[in-house]
This record gives C-alpha cells, structure tokens and sequence, in this order.
C-alpha cells in the first residue's frame, strides 16, 4: 500500500490474499480484544481527518 492512506492501517490489518483478508474479517469479529485493539487505532490514526481540519491545512499551507 503506498501514499499517505499506509499510514493510517496497522500492519495487522494488511493483507495480500482474499484468504488473509477473511482471516483478519474473521479475527474482527470473533476476537473482541483483537477488534477493541484496532478500533483505537483506527480512531487515533484518523481522528484527525476530519473535513475542517483537513481544509484548515489545506489553506495553511501556501503561507
């Protein structure tokens, strides 16, 4: 995976096969821990995408 999208996914959700893939949709949704884990990186990964945040950057940067 390449560009800034990579560095928003734990490499323990990264798959190269439809098998992997099922295996990490399984682990989520039968692994609460597994799932719990991921889910507080997933939001500490992107809380800050939010569209206003996001736009604020993006106007700041010319300056």
């Amino acid at each position: 995976m390449r560009g800034w999208l990579a560095e928003h996914i734990d490499d323990e959700l990264l798959f190269d096969t439809p098998d992997e893939a099922l295996s990490i949709a399984s682990r989520l949704a039968t692994d609460a821990e597994f799932y719990r884990v991921q889910a507080k990186r997933a939001y500490a990964s992107t809380v800050d995408l939010a569209p206003d945040q996001v736009a604020a950057r993006y106007l700041e940067a010319p300056r």
